[in-house]
């Protein structure tokens, strides 16, 4: 004769109620075929002023997506009206590959996210660039009705390659 531990079916109640977190990759490794890597570039700028710039993208997804991000930190010199510019500094006037118009507040850091789509600079040119010390970050201030621009050169401090995520 089988003995029923009472405990089993709420058990298995709470795995059930836990797929829809899950996701389909729990039960479908197949539908994690997309890819994610990830370029994380860092500079200070004269202030101080600490920037990173993260450029996050996917293939394979439904869809796609490529996702731009700027912060700043420790920004006094930051404030409502600031923008930033991502440049080749390498061109002779530095060319804009990416324009942040309008930067937000979290406390001490501002930032902004970009969606890239076709012909924006790609993860290998970014990261060419900031390798030959060529990718600067231009922030431009408007404090007080007085734009100021403060310019810092940017490193790859991450160059990831792809991968997939959950399903590795």
């Amino acid at each position: 004769m089988r003995t029923v531990h009472p405990r089993r079916p709420a058990a298995t109640l709470a795995a059930l109620a836990l797929l829809p977190i899950l996701g389909g990759c729990f039960l479908d490794t197949g539908a994690c075929d997309y890819e994610h890597r990830t370029l994380v570039l860092r500079g200070t700028i004269a202030g101080p002023l600490g920037v990173e710039v993260s450029l996050n993208e996917t293939r394979g997804a439904d869809p796609d997506f490529r996702v731009l991000n700027v912060q700043l930190t420790s920004g006094q010199f930051v404030g409502p009206g600031s923008s930033a510019r991502l440049r080749d500094a390498g061109a002779s006037p530095p060319v804009i590959l990416a324009e942040w118009t309008t930067l937000s507040s979290n406390g001490e850091i501002w930032g902004a996210n970009l969606d890239l789509g076709a012909g924006s600079p790609s993860h290998e040119m970014l990261a060419t660039l900031a390798r030959a010390g060529r990718l600067d970050l231009d922030v431009v201030t408007g404090l007080a009705g007085m734009p100021t621009e403060r310019t810092g050169l940017l490193s790859a401090v991450t160059d990831g390659d792809w991968n997939h995520p959950r399903c590795d």
